[in-house]
């Protein structure tokens, strides 16, 4: 089962998403930390600073008229205190009065007051007697404000760091895109040449990490694009002596051995006449030689326009071409056989006409040898302003019957060597499709172009 892998700049905004959020975490409990043993601090101040104003307040309470009414002045002085409560407590503990601690009107989380679990503190003074019903003085701190400091501080933060944060995601996801560009660029190169598309160039530009790949990249984009230019420049070579041997061979069969056979032929029948009167028995020999004789000719009319089709050179590509439609078609009458071959253009060269010619032969024998076809149709069409297009489709078996072989092969070689490409697959509405693009060059219609069969 096939994972998909994250991309490099994924896993690279991965690992500083990763990052932030270990530093944000590390961060946020080096603050509870701090603001703990601030919080802390402070209300120990606050709980000194209390304790000594009323160690004061009963040092003088001997020399005071009413020594309860100076505690209770004393406690109501604590009112309003953000950190400190102070609370008059009598014999057995009840208290008689507390100061009012000062509060906020802002709310806090309780779970922050939890986080920062920092516990109020408590101490009882005792009273001297000549203060009853006044036992002890009990001073005790309350964090909550303070810590609702710590939470106001810590939200006027939170929203900076959260711009922060979010511009320096972007920022480096920009960076990251932009140091990255060059690989994008190199993996659709690559791909390029992978599918044989080797112009494919890198900017010179950029990092000099990516200036050596990219330098090393075009020099193998331009010897693999030269050694392929040179391979396709040998086969059209091998194909023009190929071509030039065979129409030599087809020639030397034509002129050298059908005149032998037509001799023999002629021989044949006279020594038939001349003998029919002697020896009878001798006439269904003769016969035989000449059936032989003539199934002989007939083989080297087959094997004479395998070489070379017959008509090319005479005619053109379009006579032979409909030659050889109308000679299939007489052997598959069931195949309804269509042709549209334009007009004013032609392939450039006699390597292209030759070229079409055989994708053309071998397409229709794939069609007929394969698919079973019920319709097939040759066109010729102009593509631009220098494309010759041969498009050869039938309504058969499809593309999964057409395996690749030497025929598919030795037509898109063909058609490379000429300069050309060769696409083959199943067509828009079934059956099977073979379409090549070659160079053309412009020519006056034939005048043999009215005898076409149709």
């Amino acid at each position: 089962m096939n994972k998909t892998v994250p991309s490099l700049r994924v896993r690279l905004m991965g690992s500083v998403a990763l990052a932030l959020i270990l530093s944000l975490a590390l961060g946020g409990a080096l603050t509870i930390r701090q603001a703990r043993h601030s919080v802390a601090r402070e209300l120990g101040s606050a709980l000194v600073v209390a304790r000594q104003t009323v160690h004061a307040s009963l040092d003088n309470l001997a020399s005071q008229a009413d020594p309860a009414s100076d505690l209770r002045q004393l406690v109501a002085a604590f009112d309003g205190n953000r950190h400190v409560r102070a609370v008059l407590l009598g014999s057995g503990s009840a208290p008689i009065t507390q100061s009012t601690l000062g509060t906020a009107r802002e709310q806090m989380p309780s779970w922050f007051v939890r986080l920062i679990g920092v516990p109020g503190n408590a101490e009882e003074l005792a009273v001297p007697p000549i203060a009853r019903p006044i036992a002890t003085v009990r001073i005790e701190t309350d964090p909550r404000n303070e810590v609702l400091e710590v939470w106001n501080e810590l939200s006027e933060m939170a929203a900076p760091i959260a711009v922060l944060v979010i511009s320096s995601g972007l920022l480096i996801w920009w960076s990251t895109t932009r140091v990255l560009r060059p690989l994008s660029a190199l993996s659709a190169a690559l791909n390029s040449v992978g599918a044989g598309e080797f112009e494919a160039r890198l900017p010179a530009g950029g990092l000099p990490e990516t200036q050596v790949i990219a330098a090393a990249f075009n020099r193998m984009a331009e010897d693999l694009s030269a050694v392929r230019e040179r391979n396709r420049a040998l086969y059209r070579q091998l194909l023009t002596a190929h071509e030039a041997e065979r129409k030599d061979l087809a020639r030397d069969l034509h002129d050298d051995i059908g005149p032998l056979l037509l001799a023999v032929t002629i021989d044949a029948a006279a020594i038939e006449k001349e003998i029919a009167t002697r020896a009878p028995d001798a006439d269904p020999t003769l016969r035989a030689i000449r059936e032989t004789i003539g199934q002989a000719q007939q083989n080297l009319r087959a094997i004479v326009n395998r070489l070379r089709p017959i008509g090319l050179a005479e005619f053109g590509l379009r006579r032979a071409v409909a030659n050889l439609v109308l000679f299939w078609q007489r052997r598959h009458p069931e195949v309804d056989f269509s042709l549209d071959l334009g007009e004013g253009f032609e392939p450039s060269g006699e390597l292209g006409e030759v070229t079409v010619f055989r994708i053309v032969q071998e397409a229709l024998i794939n069609a007929l040898r394969h698919g079973a076809p019920s319709c097939i149709r040759v066109a010729f069409r102009l593509e631009g302003n220098d494309g010759f297009v041969v498009k050869v489709s039938d309504d058969g078996k499809g593309a999964e019957e057409a395996k690749p072989g030497f025929g598919l092969i030795g037509m898109r070689d063909r058609v490379e060597a000429a300069g050309g490409q060769l696409t083959t697959g199943t067509g828009p509405d079934g059956g099977f499709t073979v379409m090549a693009i070659l160079p053309q060059s412009a020519k006056a219609p034939s005048a043999e172009m009215a005898e076409l069969p149709p």
